[in-house]
């Protein structure tokens, strides 16, 4: 199989292309040839927010990555009701982000929440 040296669309070197991608346990994901992969998850939970943070109250949730990532360039998550909001996406470990939601009442029987969460790291 010969191997590809350059691709070029209009006479312009296009520089990084998608090599793979696939699903695995409810994330996208597409890795891409410069070593980078985005991940998407979209997911739907029951959330306890009953931890009190200045005037707001905050509810964690941690998710698992299908893949370990030496590097985790950038995250981001929204938050699509109007239960909460999205305080902080943060990296727990080399496989989990913790999301942080706010809400500025305490909601101990559990919201439904529904997020999108979208991680670009580093896979090579």
């Amino acid at each position: 199989m010969a191997k590809l040296q350059s691709l070029s669309i209009n006479d312009s070197e296009v520089t990084d292309y998608v090599v793979g991608g696939g699903v695995s346990d409810g994330w996208t994901y597409r890795k891409w040839n410069s070593g980078i992969i985005d991940l998407y998850y979209n997911k739907s939970f029951d959330l306890v927010i009953d931890t009190e943070v200045g005037s707001f109250w905050q509810g964690t949730y941690t998710f698992t990555l299908p893949f370990s990532l030496p590097v985790i360039l950038a995250t981001n998550a929204t938050q699509n009701d109007d239960c909460c909001w999205v305080g902080q996406v943060a990296v727990s470990s080399d496989d989990q982000v913790t999301v942080r939601l706010f809400r500025t009442s305490k909601f101990v029987g559990g919201a439904t929440v529904f997020i999108n969460l979208y991680i670009v790291g580093k896979y090579k």
